[in-house]
Order: C-alpha cells, then structure tokens, then sequence
C-alpha cells in the first residue's frame, strides 16, 4: 500500500470562504467579526477567534492579505495626492480666470481648470425689472494656501484649532450680468 503524499498547502489557491475572511479582515483587523461574515454558520465568538487565528498562520492568507493592504494603500496615496491636487487649483486660481475685463463670467470652456475647481456655485437672479443678477462664490482661497503650508511644514509655528481644520468658507462675489440699460452695477 502506497503512501499518501502530503498536499502542498501554499500552491493551493484560497477557497471562497478564505477569501472573503482577507477581505473583510482587512477592513478593520477584527479575526472574529471577519470568521463570522466568512463563515456564516459559525455559532459561537469563541470558536471564530480560534478559527480566525488558525486562517492568520496561513502563508497563503497572509500572502493575500499583504496584496489587499497593498492595494489599500496605493488608493489612499492616490486620494490623499487628489485632495492636495484639488486644494492646489482652489489656493492657485486667480478670480481673472472665471470673469472678464467686464465682470462677466466666462464660458466654462473658457475657464481654467483652477477656476472650475475653485467655483463653489453660480445662481442667477432676475428682479422686478427684469434685470439679472449673477452671484459666483468661490471656495475659500486663504483656507486652502493655509492647509498646503501647513501640509508642507510650510508654518511650523502655525497651530490651527481642530474646529477650523475642515472649514472651507466660500468667498461671494456678486457681478452684474445683466448689464444694459437702467441695469443696476452693485
């Protein structure tokens, strides 16, 4: 009689339920909690975390979750460098870049990226004469050059309260862009 040869573990691929115990372990490190959506029918918490800690020794579970907190991290660089871009074209654009010589606002295809960005909202008004007003505010130009210093260790003296760190305050320019006669220029 032959004997059996021990199967190699780390060339088998993870099953449907070890897959699915990387991905929500990755969520937030709790073994229990991720045996338990893995392993639905699991009853008992304690059982879970022996299972849990069984499936952690695992080279191939660690393997997968070393490539799932890999990816993690390349979105999390990738967003944290879309919000520094983003507070860039706010803190950069220049009021001239959304408005005319004449006050008017340009076209959007006319504008620069920067502007665009820094644009909080438009609303258009008409009053009883029939003339319109249009209001354009931007995000808060200060707030964002502030928030990249302080991102640069630009301002190392600089200590900004907690409940100023998110507050990005528009900034409202009214502009008249019913212009013709009788037109009121406030």
């Amino acid at each position: 009689m032959e004997a059996k040869k021990p199967r190699k573990k780390q060339n088998r691929k993870l099953n449907q339920n070890q897959e699915r115990f990387c991905l929500e372990y990755s969520v937030d490190g709790n073994g229990v909690r991720s045996y338990r959506a893995a392993y639905p029918n699991c009853k008992s918490d304690y059982a879970a975390g022996r299972e849990a800690a069984r499936l952690l020794k695992d080279t191939r579970v660690q393997a997968r979750l070393a490539q799932v907190n890999k990816k993690i991290e390349q979105r999390a660089e990738k967003t944290a460098d879309e919000i520094v871009a983003e507070m860039e074209r706010i803190g950069f654009s220049r009021v001239d870049e959304a408005v005319d010589e004449e006050g008017q606002i340009k076209p959007f295809s006319e504008m620069s990226d920067r502007a665009r960005a820094a644009i909080k909202s438009i609303t258009t008004t008409t009053n009883r004469k029939g003339q319109t007003k249009t209001k354009i505010s931007f995000y808060d130009k200060l707030g964002a050059l502030g928030k990249l210093g302080d991102r640069y260790g630009l301002f190392p003296s600089r200590s900004i309260p907690e409940s100023q760190q998110d507050d990005m305050r528009p900034i409202k320019i009214v502009l008249d862009a019913g212009a013709g006669e009788g037109a009121d220029k406030t």
